[in-house]
């Protein structure tokens, strides 16, 4: 057998056979055994870090022989996690109804993605399982500021409103805000940060999702005259959004793609990304899906120890090869930028021979290493 899936840590593993204790209904042979072995910190980390954490609550809470194999404050930890997740979720739709009235009142189509989506037509019998970070609404290019200056008239407000560094206006990518998306959008009666999306995302996204494709093929949702998108474009999305984490496992996808698949036309979802050359991806969601919903004890970890799964739970279970794998991604990205933008060379040139500059450098350095450990 390939020994990758082994290698991973008891709490990694301990992860994984959580998934597939939610999916399939039943805990897979050993996860008392792996989740005794654990370290609760590890744990906790990679439940939080990879946005899984309310479903781990939801699982011990349903099965109590997993509760019994974690200290007694781990099993508080995720219970808690999943409960406030729960209120998390009301408030969101809440948020989203708000925003919904205005944009209708004015006529402009927006389409709710990724977390969003879910909270208004939800993938999973209980939707408070999925975390969401923030709010990605699509609207036409053409009623994007029209769509923002109503928002801020109803009380939120455009991050570029409060007074920003010439660093923070200017893109990872080394383009002047707004990109693909306007700035961040606040209120304070909104429990996740707006963005308002003039292109589902950059590059190959757009190509696979084409916004004007998307807004015309949008399914309304409820009364609030808010969107969300077609099955196809939804599934390509999630796959799509996943590639762009350089082959790392997201296990938040997993779980929606073993639910939204069924959702689906596949052959339609393959074919879309085959052409943008995501193929690969395609194939590993699906055997992950396969795995996650039934296979047990030892061919688990066969099935999860393939070629193609290899060198992504390696990247899971790595950190010195997650930093070896994020390093060069974001030397490429900062040479792009260099090339392409001249705010980005003239930030450069100006920030170069400052002190606190260097200093920065180095506390996003730190900060990257730590959210690689």
């Amino acid at each position: 057998m390939n020994a990758t899936y082994r290698k991973l840590s008891a709490a990694h593993r301990a992860v994984l056979q959580l998934l597939q204790t939610y999916v399939a209904g039943t805990p897979p042979e050993g996860t008392v055994a792996t989740l005794s072995e654990a370290t609760p910190e590890e744990l906790a980390r990679i439940g939080q870090t990879n946005h899984v954490h309310a479903l781990i609550g939801q699982v011990m809470s349903q099965h109590e022989v997993l509760q019994t194999a974690v200290p007694r404050d781990l099993y508080l930890y995720f219970i808690t996690m999943y409960r406030a997740n729960e209120e998390r979720l009301a408030e969101t739709q809440n948020q989203l109804a708000m925003i919904g009235k205005a944009l209708t009142q004015a006529e402009i189509p927006a389409v709710v993605m990724k977390g969003g989506g879910d909270a208004l037509d939800p993938l999973h019998a209980d939707p408070a399982i999925r975390f969401t970070g923030d709010l990605d609404v699509l609207v036409p290019e053409s009623e994007a500021i029209r769509a923002q200056d109503l928002l801020i008239e109803i009380g939120a407000q455009s991050i570029l409103d409060t007074e920003l560094s010439e660093s923070q206006q200017i893109g990872a990518r080394g383009f002047k805000l707004p990109e693909h998306h306007l700035p961040k959008i606040l209120h304070p009666e909104w429990q996740l940060p707006l963005e308002l999306h003039t292109k589902v995302g950059r590059a190959t996204m757009d190509r696979v999702l084409p916004a004007l494709d998307i807004l015309s093929r949008r399914v309304s949702i409820g009364s609030d005259g808010l969107s969300v998108m077609a099955p196809e474009d939804r599934a390509c999305h999630l796959l799509a959004h996943a590639s762009h984490h350089a082959g790392e496992v997201d296990l938040r996808a997993w779980v929606d793609w073993v639910v939204l698949r069924h959702r689906c036309d596949r052959d339609i979802v393959r074919k879309r990304l085959e052409a943008e050359g995501l193929g690969d991806v395609f194939t590993n969601f699906e055997t992950v899906a396969g795995v996650l919903q039934g296979e047990t004890g030892e061919a688990f970890e066969q099935a999860m120890s393939t070629a193609a799964m290899s060198p992504i739970l390696h990247s899971f279970g790595g950190t010195r090869s997650r930093q070896a794998m994020y390093l060069p991604l974001l030397l490429k990205t900062r040479l792009k930028a260099l090339a392409r933008s001249p705010e980005y060379r003239r930030y450069v040139l100006q920030s170069i021979f400052k002190p606190a500059w260097w200093k920065q450098v180095w506390q996003n350095h730190r900060q990257i290493q730590k959210n690689l450990r």
